[in-house]
C-alpha cells in the first residue's frame, strides 16, 4: 500500500486524506525505515514524543484521532488559520523524500 501511494505521489496524484492518514501512521510505528530526513523531521521534541506514545495506539485508533484532526484542519482554514504541517500532511515533504535514501 505504501508504495502505490508513493508512486502515484510521484506521477503527481494529490494523497487523499485516508491515505496521508496511513502514511503518518506508516511513518510513526516504523521510524527505522525513514531516511535520516525523515529521522531529523520526526526527532522534534514534540514530534519525538508522538513516536514514543504511538506503542500503545492502534492503527484504528490513530486513524480515528487521524481523521478528526483533518476535519479541524479543515475548519481552521476556512478561518484562515492552520495547523502544524508536520502533524497533517499538507505542507510537509512529499514521502520520497522521506523514505529511503
Amino acid at each position: 500500500m505504501l508504495f502505490s501511494i508513493l508512486g502515484l505521489e510521484v506521477l503527481g496524484v494529490k494523497r487523499t486524506d485516508i491515505e496521508i492518514c496511513f502514511a503518518k501512521w506508516f511513518e510513526l510505528s516504523r521510524p527505522d525505515l525513514l531516511s535520516e530526513k525523515g529521522k531529523a523531521m520526526w526527532a522534534q521534541p514534540k514530534l519525538a514524543e508522538a513516536i514514543r506514545t504511538m506503542g500503545s495506539v492502534t492503527k484504528k485508533e490513530f486513524y480515528g484521532v487521524f481523521m478528526v484532526l483533518i476535519k479541524k484542519q479543515a475548519q481552521l482554514a476556512s478561518h484562515g488559520r492552520k495547523m502544524a504541517p508536520a502533524l497533517m500532511g499538507s505542507g510537509y515533504q512529499p514521502a520520497p523524500r522521506i523514505y529511503g535514501e
